[in-house]
């Protein structure tokens, strides 16, 4: 009665839901099937509470129910994994079958959970059912994995014909599951247009290797798929017409490459053919042809009218000079051809010949065309063009410098004073105008007024140093030229005049107007000003008594400590450049009083640059010269004046052989008054099979430092050389403590015979008090002091910067110095490219390269090479600029041991690429015993720049050329970006003699660094001394001026290894979760830099990131961008051609997902 009840609609409606469960609960199992079926019953309900009710239903009723299409309107959704366990694996096909339940069934993420529970054929008739396959979720990587390896190719062949699984599924996993099927079924594949619909052209290609499919892809992918099909195949492709109509010019090009001239030329002679090809594709059909084989294709009416002048220039510039000679002067050419077209043409033709050129195309030919087929010519014969005014309007004053350069100085002052030559003195250059002139046509040369006021700087600069005091008074009294020169300009030029004139120069008025109108837009930001301001009245008498120092601390920006030096003499004179720069101001009276010691330290000291002195100074100073120890002033002259006593044969032989060390002994001994000229078989004598000294060390002092200088090198001497003590000294800082020096001297021996110990001996000195009150209770020795300077090295040293913090402490810096070098190192982390190339390689057993942009060499290059690219001394913004810039490198250069032997800033600057200079360190040149040897070794070093070098033009042509080709740069950018010079600064050069032997000087205008503004600001500017000199190494003959910046894109290649190779590169936390993700060491691979680790596996077709550790240490938006930059980078050298996944959760570090997106395939 009750069951018939609940099942009237009105019935339900007058009873609560409390009421009607109650009811329900009374009934029968057989009357509560009957009731939950019902329609009304249903329709009475909400969804919740019909849930509620199947809790009292048997299996067979919950199977039966799901039948209902009443029940399956009635709920929203169902999940199938609550249903799987209650039911068989018929009642679960029974169930896929009914489309009412399928629409109400959740999205399965993943199929494979439920196409495992049945067997194959079942499997298949599920992948059947339309209506199931859109309830799973095919698009995916598990399921394409599982798709592919638990399916026959019968079966994927048929599953992938399917519209509605084809829909299913993304063009990359359509491709990855259709690619191993055989040539009949992807060629089937490719004709249905309901599988090649989800596809894009890539997978397409991909699938469709070597099979066409004209209706999808347009004819540069049909080139592209074709290009590696056999010969015939290809013929019979282009002449097939539905492929034909959608090839096009560039598509025929590439499809023939390699067939026969007969088949090249008929296909050029078909006008359906010929209508398609461009000039350019003619060209590029013509690339292999002989001379005679070109010359029956252009002979062509309708070829020659289609090709440009740049074709047909391109076509025959490899012609013989007679056969290119006809094509240049046929009239019918004429108008095709340009400048540029003419002069490559023209090159290789007499010079008769150029002329003949020039005369005809002259109204055609640029400037720079007529100088390049003028050059090289007769004296006489370039006389002549260039006085015919036509020829002379078109070349610029820099071209017409060039070509009058060995002119007479005559007939050079006539040109120069041409009214024609007005407007190009902008270009002119200057010093190869004027070489040889006399001081009164110089003279002239400064009175011309239109001359001087288009000329620049550096050049007006030049001509002042070279007249004479008298013409540099008359042209400082010009108010042009004064007002276009700077203080420092002014101090430059009055550097060599006699110091009366320079008195008179600078007590004229209008330079103490100048002095008085400086302002902080001066060229040094206003460093003369305070100059003035600070000296007053003192500041030009300190000018004209010492100029070069003043200029230099001026250049320095030294001028208050200057100040303090000065105050402290009583403003009586100033100490050397280098005490000023080194000595601690404080102590300046302890300088003072100890002059006289400090000089006699000095006379024993033959090194003369200030960052040997420097060095010298600091140990002096350990040593209490400058605390008034007369005991320790009496320990270091007697290191410094310490000859060997005692030589082997060997040494005696290779010694007393020298001519030139003989002759000069005996002339410093003369003077010193030995009686008669003592050589060095004189000075040492045999005794007992050793040679042994015979004169008296402190009674010839003169003739001791020569031998000293000669002898201190020798193996197993028990000399301490001056070199090391300038490579010891120059890390130490100015403390003295006279338990450190004794302490230096007992261990001496120890010190020199272990590398280790001259590493850390610096780092010593600095904290001798700190070690001596750690060890106070027991014997201090070198092992103790080594191992504690070791351990207890610096105390914040970021992630990523470990390398960094290992060669600092290798090169003796203190904690305070390496937080600088710590600073650059992570500035210089955000460049992630660069304008100058990488390059490695290997020559006559030497390992040269343009390191790392992450390398931290950079940072401690100078002290490893004795050279001023270190913090405190001359060249440290440039050591800084060669790690942080993108214009900036480090060229290092290995001998087969592994030691360093040369090393170079390396600068780039538009087209021009310059190694600054070429430091080589001073231990280098002492592995060698003879002159030969060393001259030998000078060659290799040199050998070793010119073939890094030539390796960096034809890089850098190449990556250029790609750009060109990809349409990212233009023509004009290729010609005139593309490195065109790369020169060498002879500066203090350590090959000097070499380079001037074999290279020729820059007599361009001198191209220095671009401007540099040193993110972590040191005590110096960029010091380019150096380079005021340069050579060159490599010019292009095409080179072409241009004044854009190069591009910076270089970027180094990725460090990849396998990771059970690479533990000791990880640190703990990373080990910790790589192995917590159950990774094998065996197969996956990590790419490190000290910005971020990449964790990978790959294989034929794909890499898969697992995980990408970024550094926590990466502190600002720029900082990201840059290492999101160099993540894509590697990523993409990685990957190469292969497709990239990335793991769910991969890259975590905030930023980083909105770019790369989360999931798979992305």
């Amino acid at each position: 009665m009750n069951a018939e009840k609940l099942k009237d609609y009105n019935f339900l409606k007058s009873k609560t839901i409390d009421e009607i469960y109650s009811l329900f609960d009374g009934l029968s199992d057989a009357e509560k099937r009957s009731v939950i079926n019902n329609k009304s019953f249903l329709e009475r309900l909400s969804e919740n509470e019909v849930y509620d009710l199947l809790n009292d239903l048997s299996e067979d009723d919950y199977f039966i129910i799901l039948h209902n299409p009443y029940f399956l309107r009635k709920v929203s959704q169902i999940s199938l994994f609550e249903i799987i366990p209650l039911f068989s694996n018929k009642q679960l096909l029974d169930l896929f079958s009914n489309s009412y339940f399928l629409e109400k069934l959740s999205k399965i993420e993943d199929p494979k959970q439920v196409l495992d529970l049945f067997d194959e054929n079942e499997r298949m008739n599920l992948l059947r059912n339309s209506k199931f396959v859109q309830k799973i979720n095919l698009d995916g990587e598990k399921t394409a994995e599982y798709l592919k390896y638990n399916f026959s190719k019968v079966e994927k062949f048929e599953l992938l014909n399917y519209k509605f699984i084809a829909d299913g599924i993304s063009s990359q996993y359509l491709s990855y599951l259709a690619r191993d099927l055989t040539l009949e079924e992807r060629t089937i594949l490719l004709s249905n247009p309901d599988f090649t619909a989800n596809l894009n052209v890539f997978s397409i290609m991909e699938i469709g290797k070597d099979v066409l499919v004209t209706e999808k892809l347009d004819g540069k992918s049909i080139a592209t798929l074709a290009y590696n099909l056999p010969h015939d195949k290809r013929y019979e492709i282009i002449y097939d017409e539905k492929f034909f109509q959608k090839l096009d010019g560039d598509g025929i090009t590439r499809l023939i490459y390699d067939f026969s001239f007969d088949e090249k030329i008929s296909i050029i002679n078909d006008k359906k053919f010929f209508d398609k090809l461009s000039g350019q594709n003619i060209c590029h059909i013509c690339e292999k042809m002989s001379e005679s084989e070109r010359i029956k294709v252009i002979s062509n009416r309708d070829v020659l009218n289609k090709l440009g002048g740049s074709e047909i220039t391109s076509l025959i510039s490899d012609f013989d000079v007679s056969l290119k000679k006809k094509f240049v002067f046929n009239d019918k050419l004429y108008w095709k051809l340009n400048s540029y077209n003419i002069e490559l043409l023209s090159l290789d033709f007499s010079f008769e010949d150029k002329i003949r050129v020039i005369n005809l195309f002259l109204d055609k030919l640029q400037g720079s065309t007529i100088f390049e087929l003028a050059k090289d010519g007769p004296q006489a014969l370039r006389h002549k063009l260039i006085s015919d005014s036509r020829i002379f309007e078109k070349l610029d004053g820099y071209q017409i410098s060039c070509l009058v350069s060995d002119f007479g100085v005559d007939e050079r002052f006539d040109f120069l004073n041409k009214d024609e030559m007005i407007k190009k003195y902008k270009d002119i250059d200057l010093r190869s105008f004027t070489m040889g002139f006399s001081d009164d046509k110089l003279g002239k040369v400064i009175l011309n007024n239109d001359l001087i006021r288009n000329i620049k700087t550096d050049d007006l600069i030049f001509i002042l140093n070279l007249v004479s005091d008298s013409q540099k008074l008359r042209a400082l009294d010009d108010d042009f030229i004064l007002e276009n020169l700077s203080m420092r300009d002014v101090c430059l030029i009055c550097e060599d005049m006699d110091i009366n004139k320079r008195g008179e120069l600078l007590e004229k008025n209008k330079i103490q107007s100048k002095i008085k109108s400086l302002d902080g837009m001066d060229d040094l930001n206003g460093r003369w000003k305070r100059y003035f301001d600070l000296f007053g009245g003192k500041a030009l008498d300190l000018i004209r008594k010492k100029p070069k120092e003043i200029k230099r601390v001026i250049d320095t920006d030294k001028i208050e400590l200057l100040k303090g030096w000065f105050d402290k003499t009583g403003q009586k004179f100033i100490p050397p450049f280098y005490v000023v720069s080194a000595f601690p101001l404080k102590e300046a009276s302890k300088f003072l009083t100890s002059q006289r010691m400090w000089n006699r330290c000095l006379k024993y000291f033959p090194l003369s640059s200030d960052s040997d002195k420097i060095a010298f100074m600091k140990f002096a100073y350990a040593f209490g010269v400058f605390d008034g120890d007369a005991d320790g002033f009496t320990k270091l002259t007697n290191i410094l004046k310490r000859v060997p006593r005692y030589i082997n044969k060997m040494e005696y032989e290779k010694l007393s052989s020298d001519k030139l060390f003989d002759s000069k002994l005996k002339e410093i001994s003369v003077s010193e008054g030995l009686k008669g000229a003592q050589g060095f078989s004189d000075v040492f004598r045999e005794n007992n099979g050793r040679f042994t000294l015979t004169l008296d060390v402190q009674k010839y002092p003169k003739t001791m430092m020569v031998l000293r200088k000669k002898l201190e090198n020798l193996k197993n001497r028990d000399v301490l050389s001056f070199n090391d003590i300038v490579s010891l000294a120059n890390n130490f800082d100015f403390i003295y403590d006279k338990s450190f020096y004794e302490f230096f001297l007992k261990n001496s021996d120890d010190i020199f015979n272990n590398q280790d110990s001259m590493i850390y001996i610096s780092e010593i000195q600095r904290r001798f008090a700190e070690i001596k009150t750690v060890n106070s209770n027991r014997k201090l020795d070198l092992n103790l002091a080594v191992n504690y300077v070791r351990e207890n090295k610096y105390g914040c040293v970021m992630r990523g910067n470990e390398e960094l913090a290992e060669l600092s402490k290798i090169a003796g810096y203190n904690d305070e110095d390496f937080m600088v070098l710590q600073n650059i190192y992570n500035e210089g982390r955000k460049r992630v490219f660069s304008t100058i190339p990488r390059v490695t390689g290997n020559i006559k057993g030497y390992r040269y390269e343009i390191i790392r942009l992450d390398n931290p060499l950079s940072l401690t290059i100078g002290v490893m090479s004795d050279c001023c690219q270190k913090l405190h001394d001359a060249a440290e913004t440039c050591m800084e600029h060669s790690a942080v810039s993108k214009d900036g490198r480090l060229f290092v250069l290995y001998d087969e041991s592994g030691n360093l032997v040369a090393q170079s800033w390396v600068w780039r600057n538009r087209d021009v690429l310059c190694f600054d200079n070429i430091e080589i360190p001073k231990r280098a040149f002492k592995r060698f015993d003879s002159t030969s040897e060393r001259t030998k070794f000078t060659n290799n070093v040199f050998d070793a720049y010119m073939k890094c070098a030539k390796e960096l033009f034809i890089k850098d042509e190449k990556v250029y050329k790609s750009l060109l080709e990809e349409g990212k740069i233009t023509r004009e950018d290729f010609n005139g970006l593309r490195l065109g010079k790369i020169t060498i600064g002879l500066g203090y050069n350590d090959i000097a003699s070499v380079i001037q032997n074999k290279l020729k000087k820059d007599e361009d205008i001198l191209v220095r660094p671009a401007s540099f503004v040193p993110p972590v600001l040191l005590n110096r500017d960029l010091y380019v001394m150096d380079s005021e000199i340069q050579y060159v190494a490599l010019k292009r003959d095409d080179r072409i001026y241009s004044d854009k910046e190069a591009l910076d894109i270089y970027y180094d290649e990725v460090n990849s290894y396998k990771l059970k190779d690479a533990f000791l590169k990880f640190d703990s936390l990373v080990l910790k979760k790589l192995e917590e993700a159950g990774m094998d060491l065996n197969l996956v691979k990590v790419a490190l830099s000290p910005n971020l680790i990449i964790v990978y596996e790959e294989d034929t077709y794909k890499v898969r990131v697992w995980k990408v550790f970024i550094n926590d240490n990466i502190f600002d938006d720029d900082y990201k961008r840059s290492v999101l930059r160099q993540l894509e980078n590697n990523l993409k050298e990685i990957a190469s051609s292969r497709r990239i996944e990335i793991i769910e959760g991969a890259i975590t570090q905030d930023g980083w997902n909105e770019k790369w997106g989360r999931g798979y395939g992305r």
